[in-house]
């Protein structure tokens, strides 16, 4: 059971519900599958490097090296 106590300056009443009530029964029919998960990105890995540049705080010259050096080595 959910108990939901609201701050009084609201005027709501307390709220009780059962744990039926937030459980979907059929949650393949509501969330559509996305055909391109990672769009704008070509592809997991691109999406994962933008990723990894971004929480590192690269700067563009960083990036450029980067993938530079990828493309070397790959």
């Amino acid at each position: 059971e959910f108990k939901t106590e609201y701050h009084p300056s609201t005027g709501h009443e307390l709220l009780l519900q059962t744990f039926e009530f937030g459980v979907n029964t059929h949650p393949e029919k509501d969330i559509p599958i996305d055909e391109e998960p990672y769009c704008p990105f070509c592809s997991h890995g691109d999406f994962e490097f933008a990723e990894i540049a971004l929480n590192a705080t690269l700067n563009k010259s960083q990036i450029d090296g980067l993938l530079a050096l990828i493309d070397q080595i790959s």
